[in-house]
């Protein structure tokens, strides 16, 4: 018997759903259209599958990154799903679901999104499978690749949002991304930050010697990271069925930022110090930075008359002393105690002074 690969196999159904999307679209059959969409989720397992033994599989598939016939194949199937698009367009009919209807829509998008999200995975593991290079070892390497996947996947989520906005102005499409978006920002943080700490210390181990990439790559993921956010935002404040959380959106942004700052003063702190083993900047360093923000937080909530931002102020200020008198303390020379009481005292009384000047107002 003649066995097919699964590459041609996924392309012959593109085109047999094609087919039967036509004649039952254009000839109001329902159960043909009803088959095409049958044989489109059977093609979405094909190729799932395929995906999986090609780019994930144990033994790496040796075929050069991006000048394949894997994405040759992916980018088919795309031009397969945008002619699904126009015809879905072009033989409308009144009885559309709209659930299907925006499964189709968001198809080729999804499609292209995945065809170089497999390529930047696959072109990585090319890269770990070298002795060495620009990215370092196997175990930066891999880091490097989780990282750009984050990038990636943050430039294609606002760039999707972007175009929503401009073009298509779907209100439901507007909140998938941005609750994808949120999802992934809450993956970088819990995952990817640790990632960036290790880089950093590998750069200031290895000096000059150490490629760029090991301290830039923080800043192109803020970068991303931020023009997602800045989506996701507008999104949540501008959709009635949040309107009641919206007092509380600006604390993630805030949340968000404290994390970055804090990294970044760890970061420059022990740039200055030219060792990645200090514990000054996560001791002294961040209790400061803390108080300080605790301190803006406050006088933006009495500034914009917010008491959830007030109040936010005094909690991360509440955890900033815990943080001094069980964790800093210890092991701090009398220089350091010194400067980080004066800074405590001066962030207390001006904190004291601020609050009892605008409460006086309202």
């Amino acid at each position: 018997p003649i066995e097919f690969e699964s590459r041609i196999i996924v392309l012959l159904w593109m085109v047999e759903t094609l087919a039967l999307f036509f004649i039952g679209r254009k000839f109001q059959i329902a159960v043909f259209e009803v088959l095409a969409y049958l044989l489109l989720f059977i093609l979405g397992l094909v190729l799932a599958g395929h995906w999986g033994n090609t780019y994930y599989s144990w033994e790496l598939k040796p075929f050069p990154a991006l000048w394949n016939l894997e994405l040759l194949t992916s980018l088919l199937l795309l031009a397969g799903t945008i002619t699904l698009l126009f015809l879905h367009r072009r033989f409308q009919t009144s009885k559309e679901i709209p659930s299907l209807n925006m499964v189709i829509n968001c198809l080729p998008a999804a499609l292209l999104y995945l065809a170089f999200f497999h390529e930047i995975y696959h072109a990585f593991d090319l890269e770990a499978a070298r002795p060495s290079g620009a990215f370092g070892q196997k175990d930066s390497v891999l880091i490097f690749r989780n990282l750009w996947l984050f990038v990636y996947t943050f430039g294609a989520l606002a760039l999707a949002a972007e175009v929503n906005a401009r073009r298509w102005k779907s209100k439901d499409l507007e909140l998938f991304i941005a609750y994808i978006g949120l999802l992934c920002i809450a993956l970088f943080l819990a995952t990817q930050l640790t990632e960036l700490n290790h880089l950093r210390r590998l750069f200031l181990s290895h000096g000059t010697s150490a490629a760029p990439w090991f301290i830039l790559i923080r800043y192109v993921s803020y970068g991303m990271l931020g023009w997602l956010y800045f989506h996701v935002h507008q999104s949540l404040q501008s959709n009635e069925s949040l309107k009641s959380c919206r007092p509380q959106i600006p604390l993630l942004l805030h949340f968000l930022l404290l994390l970055v700052l804090s990294n970044e003063l760890a970061t420059v702190w022990l740039f200055l110090l030219g060792t990645p083993d200090s514990h000054l900047p996560y001791r002294v360093g961040f209790s400061i930075l803390w108080g300080l923000y605790s301190f803006l937080l406050i006088g933006l909530g009495f500034r914009k008359k917010s008491q959830t931002l007030r109040v936010a102020g005094m909690v991360l200020f509440a955890v900033t002393l815990v943080k001094i008198f069980f964790f800093d303390l210890v092991n701090l020379s009398i220089l350091s105690r010194t400067v980080l009481f004066l800074a405590l005292g001066a962030l207390l009384l001006g904190a004291s002074y601020l609050y009892q000047r605008f409460k006086e107002r309202e």
